[in-house]
């Protein structure tokens, strides 16, 4: 998909009412900030301790460069943690969970 199409259907959902306005500039933000660095993250390796949560799948080919902080209320935290560690290719430094 093309950094066309994911703009155009962030707007669609805006307009739609399926998302609101921070939500839509959260997600224009990611996005931008993943193509720019896209190139340059894949290219990145870093040497890991073997993480205590298992990995569910491999990183995603971004990193990202600032996250303030994130919480979610889930049945299973640990799961959602592996979910969205390697999904965005973060690396947790506080979990209070």
């Amino acid at each position: 998909m093309t950094m066309e199409g994911i703009i155009a259907g962030l707007l669609e959902q805006f307009e739609n009412g399926k998302m609101t306005r921070r939500q839509l500039i959260q997600s224009l933000a990611l996005a931008a900030t993943a193509a720019a660095s896209g190139s340059t993250a894949a290219a990145q390796t870093a040497s890991q301790s073997k993480p205590v949560i298992p990995q569910a799948f491999e990183p995603a080919p971004w990193k990202t460069v600032w996250l303030d902080h994130i919480s979610y209320a889930v049945t299973d935290y640990r799961k959602s943690t592996a979910f969205y560690r390697d999904l965005m290719g973060w690396e947790i430094s506080n979990d209070n969970g």
